[in-house]
């Protein structure tokens, strides 16, 4: 089981709900819920904000990578487009140069920076562990 099902398991619990009273509450299929806890979906980018909204933590406490929850305020994030060149811009890159340092294709990288394609969790991961930041950093809930 991945942390994100554990802490997302353990958050439910914590409202006293199962995955089908959950779902409805944030209004989502209890599909979708349960695949999470079962261990067989990663969230997209959209849904682990949601997510972390809801239940007011970090992304980075809600994918396990933090021990902590936390009680910060986190800001609406930024078109991932946006928030993208501005962390090229922040850490002196460029997507030629970062394709290269974390092995992933350029046009992958250029369709962020311009909107046609936004990054599966799973990449988000990659950019915070590759620029030693937090996960909410990269998607621009914290400053």
């Amino acid at each position: 089981m991945s942390r994100f099902s554990e802490v997302l398991s353990y958050l439910i619990f914590e409202q006293n709900a199962d995955a089908k009273s959950f779902a409805a509450k944030i209004g989502v299929s209890p599909t979708c819920i349960t695949r999470y806890l079962r261990d067989d979906r990663f969230p997209s980018i959209e849904m682990l904000v949601l997510l972390a909204d809801y239940f007011e933590c970090s992304a980075d406490y809600l994918l396990g990578l933090e021990e902590n929850k936390g009680s910060a305020k986190y800001k609406k994030c930024p078109k991932f487009s946006t928030q993208f060149a501005y962390l090229l811009d922040y850490f002196n890159y460029n997507c030629f140069k970062l394709s290269e340092e974390i092995k992933m294709h350029q046009s992958t990288l250029y369709a962020w920076k311009n909107g046609k394609r936004v990054p599966t969790a799973e990449n988000v991961i990659k950019l915070a562990e590759f620029f030693d930041c937090r996960v909410d950093f990269i998607l621009g809930r914290e400053s």
